[in-house]
């Protein structure tokens, strides 16, 4: 669960979230773990689409078995469902093991 900060307009209002670093973990299908932080970023509500949108980049760095050394970056584009709360996040960037 990331931490994170309400970001409030001039009649506070929450209108959005900073969302702090992040350290993700990803399993592949042999158990093989790759880590990975995402840098703080910003998320705004959008009201086209009752979303809270942000978007966030990130790194790789080791893991286990095949991902020990790994490396690498990340870009993604992140919405949550303002009703739901599903997230959303489209991610994009390049491994190096």
């Amino acid at each position: 669960m990331p931490c994170y900060t309400y970001i409030f307009n001039e009649n506070f209002v929450v209108i959005g979230f900073t969302i702090h670093e992040q350290c993700n973990t990803y399993i592949a299908a042999n158990g093989d773990e790759v880590y990975s932080s995402t840098n703080e970023y910003d998320s705004y509500y959008n009201p086209a689409c009752n979303c809270f949108y942000g978007e966030a980049t990130g790194d790789f760095a080791g893991g286990t078995g095949r991902f020990l050394n790994a490396s690498g970056s990340s870009t993604a584009e992140v919405s949550q469902d303002a009703s739901t709360g599903t997230v959303t996040a489209i991610i994009n960037g390049v491994i190096v093991y």
